[in-house]
């Protein structure tokens, strides 16, 4: 049952976790030829070579960047010149970075979407044209997230990139239904990688035994395990799994459209320029230079082997974050510098400069700011012109020469 005897296949994400685990399962399931891709280079190789001993499986790391296009077309093209085939391709690769639908960047959006889309999508696309090429019923397995059917607040532009994949995946399953090409994703909820042990000290300041207290609170009272997903896996891209395909299936342990009482609502309102109110458990203060303090349930207990760092850091049992913020009339914090970054004046003033930095680029004639002043009784602002305004005012007033000459010479 289960078994992938003498099948080829890709694995995205294979230098770790999920990855790595799928990786492992189709060889102990008798793939023949298996090609994971990853950036840690030196992880891959030691993953590759430790798969490949255990199990003669033939394993080969190939470094690949999924936000990059041609990377990915590289790695499509390597499986087709060792193995000469490729029946199995699973998107399992993914990131995971928070950001709301109000302080998400533009640069993070398009990180998100290249790296969970735009590679996934290239890496069909090349893939199926080696199938229909050679006449291979073979099967694609999206690694999605149940975030994709709503999603957390501070997840929005992951959700939008999960909800894309699963809308990727019916629409391919749709248009290889005559190749009998199957197109199927799993929907995983949340699981106990190394990825997610990473998102919870770097991102929730969660202590290093985290998973053991997250579990207790989960129904079947631990995390999904990735070699569990990595079987259910197997079984999509097996025989077994017969002529499903455009199922976007959730593993997860809650049923959703399932509910107690009263339908979930967001925990508080998103308001602009903030990062939100306290989360239960845990208490923050402002101390008398503007520093944001924290402590609790989720706060960080130190630095990993650096007890010098954790000293400077958590002072009396408050961990002092750097940041310089206060709370508005409602509650919700508001962080409007960094520590190193204020103005100490020559009167002993705190000021800091990117609110003044904010203002001044309201303004469309500024491209941009810098405040500067430590030890003076005055501020200084550099001030970088808009080019085109002033290309335009230039014009206007019969100095356009002088200025372009200026502009060049910057």
């Amino acid at each position: 049952m289960n078994r992938v005897d003498g099948k080829y296949a890709l694995v995205t994400g294979g230098t770790q976790g999920l990855g790595a685990a799928i990786t492992r399962c189709f060889a102990d399931n008798g793939a023949k030829g298996i090609i994971t891709i990853g950036r840690n280079e030196n992880k891959g190789r030691e993953v590759a070579q430790k798969i490949r001993s255990d199990t003669g499986c033939e394993v080969i790391y190939v470094k690949t960047d999924l936000a990059k296009v041609e990377q990915c077309r590289n790695a499509v093209s390597t499986a087709k010149k060792e193995f000469g085939k490729l029946d199995i391709l699973v998107n399992a690769a993914g990131i995971t970075d928070r950001g709301d639908i109000i302080n998400t960047s533009e640069e993070l959006f398009d990180k998100m979407i290249s790296v969970n889309v735009k590679g996934p999508y290239f890496l069909i696309q090349d893939t199926v044209k080696i199938m229909i090429e050679q006449k291979i019923q073979g099967s694609i397995i999206n690694i999605g997230s149940v975030s994709a059917l709503t999603g957390q607040p501070f997840i929005s532009a992951y959700s939008t990139s999960k909800g894309a994949l699963a809308t990727l995946t019916r629409n391919t399953a749709f248009a290889l239904l005559k190749n009998k090409i199957r197109v199927n994703q799993l929907n995983i909820g949340w699981m106990a990688s190394d990825g997610e042990h990473d998102i919870q000290t770097k991102y929730h300041g969660a202590p290093e035994d985290w998973l053991e207290e997250a579990g207790k609170a989960q129904p079947f009272e631990r995390l999904l395990d990735p070699k569990e997903v990595a079987k259910a896996v197997t079984f999509l891209a097996s025989d077994d799994s017969g002529m499903m395909t455009g199922s976007v299936v959730n593993f997860d342990q809650s049923v959703w459209g399932g509910y107690p009482f009263s339908p979930p609502v967001p925990a508080e309102k998103i308001k602009l320029d903030t990062v939100g109110k306290v989360l239960q458990g845990n208490e923050v203060k402002i101390s008398k230079d503007g520093e944001i303090l924290a402590r609790g349930e989720l706060i960080m207990n130190g630095y990993w082997n650096d007890p010098e760092s954790t000293n400077k850091t958590i002072i009396d049992g408050w961990v002092h974050t750097g940041d310089i913020g206060e709370f508005d009339e409602e509650d919700y914090l508001k962080i409007t510098d960094r520590k190193k970054d204020i103005i100490v004046n020559a009167g002993g003033d705190n000021i800091s400069p990117s609110r003044i930095e904010a203002k001044l680029d309201i303004e469309p004639e500024i491209a941009q700011s810098m405040l500067y002043g430590d030890f003076k009784n005055y501020l200084v602002a550099i001030l970088v012109p808009n080019k085109d305004i002033a290309l335009e005012w230039a014009k206007e007033n019969n100095v356009e020469g002088n200025l372009n000459k200026i502009i060049k010479n910057y």
